[in-house]
């Protein structure tokens, strides 16, 4: 009898251990209630702070007008710097998370307010991105506009995770410096200054798409920062059960067609896999053809076949007629469908007149003319 106290009394013991030892490791990591409460603005200054980004002031209009601006002229001199620093200052994203708020809370004024913002907003940045490229007269779309003409899934993932990011960063002080690295992440003005550009340049293509981007951002950041103030305590989710299914419907319907652009990024990696893989096996060391001349890749997806564009920098003629079957075949049966393939050649030549070589007599190499090591 008293050998069986011990036992219980040493299993008690060290079963109390246990739980004071998790309940240390659960204040270490996830601090105590009382102090994380405390990481929370209050009610009212989240309030406060939502119609101050729903009003529409001169101060917008004219910070607004500068980040336009300057992300427009980025975009046609494709400068990816202009770009980030247009994205810092934008404010577009302010009226957005007002408008979010309004939702969570039923405040039919400051959804009205946030909703007649981001309207003028959205109209300030297409007139100026507009105006921009009647003064410059762009000719081609650029490096920078291409990549936000196609959408995909990637995007709205962004979207929402960054959606997720501001709204916490409003409703909580510790990680309120994380706003700048958000207004990065999504890109809420350049999409619409592409689509601006785009109409101004009569590229209706462009333009269509850059604004299924735009709106994909707006709405995967209006629901998740929505689901993020619920869960944050901000409002109630009776206000809620109207508008949340309607923005979701909206959200599943243009996301729909994105899908398509996953398939392709999925092709042009198994094609580009595929090629560098035969190119690895056949010229480990040629100095006339390697796996770094492969240059682009295009793909045309058609219901019935592929049609697969490649780009290679080489001499005329690097490929015999039979390796180009055999690539040919290589790529039907990767993507398992008929394959149309066309192949360019960039021709390169290179003039060199050294007067000064290596001890062995070998050119030197100096890092510019030599990108790529085919060694």
């Amino acid at each position: 009898m008293r050998a069986m106290f011990m036992v219980w009394t040493t299993r008690i013991s060290i079963t109390m251990n246990k739980q004071s030892y998790l309940r240390r490791f659960y204040n270490f990591l996830f601090i105590d209630d009382a102090i994380k409460r405390a990481q929370f603005e209050s009610a009212s200054d989240v309030y406060d702070g939502q119609v101050l980004y729903s009003s529409f002031s001169l101060q917008f209009s004219i910070i607004l007008g500068a980040a336009t601006l300057i992300s427009s002229i980025g975009l046609m001199s494709d400068s990816s710097v202009t770009i980030v620093g247009a994205m810092l200052i934008a404010p577009l994203m302010k009226p957005i998370m007002s408008l979010s708020y309004g939702i969570t809370i039923g405040d039919g004024l400051l959804k009205l307010r946030s909703l007649i913002t981001l309207i003028l907003g959205i109209l300030i940045t297409l007139s100026i991105s507009f105006i921009a490229e009647q003064i410059l007269d762009l000719h081609i779309l650029t490096t920078e506009m291409v990549n936000r003409i196609e959408p995909n899934l990637f995007d709205l993932g962004v979207a929402i995770a960054a959606g997720t990011a501001a709204a916490l960063a409003m409703t909580r002080k510790s990680v309120s410096d994380s706003l700048p690295g958000v207004a990065i992440a999504v890109a809420i003005v350049p999409p619409l200054c592409v689509s601006g550009i785009s109409l101004s340049m009569g590229e209706m293509h462009a333009f269509l798409g850059s604004l299924l981007l735009f709106a994909i951002n707006l709405f995967a950041i209006t629901i998740s920062a929505v689901l993020v103030f619920i869960v944050s305590g901000y409002g109630s989710i009776k206000h809620t059960l109207i508008p949340v299914p309607f923005i979701i419907l909206i959200l599943l319907s243009l996301a729909y067609p994105l899908r398509e652009s996953i398939e392709l990024i999925e092709k042009d990696d198994l094609i580009q896999s595929t090629i560098e893989t035969w190119l690895h096996d056949n010229y480990p060391s040629n100095v006339d053809i390697h796996p770094g001349d492969l240059n682009e890749i295009g793909i045309i997806d058609k219901p019935d076949h592929t049609f697969v564009y490649l780009e290679l920098k080489a001499a005329k003629d690097a490929l015999s007629p039979a390796q180009i079957s055999h690539i040919h075949s290589l790529l039907e049966t990767a993507l398992a469908s008929p394959v149309n393939l066309k192949i360019q050649f960039l021709l390169t030549q290179e003039l060199m007149k050294y007067s000064h070589t290596l001890k062995d007599g070998k050119a030197p190499i100096y890092g510019k003319d030599a990108i790529i090591s085919r060694k």
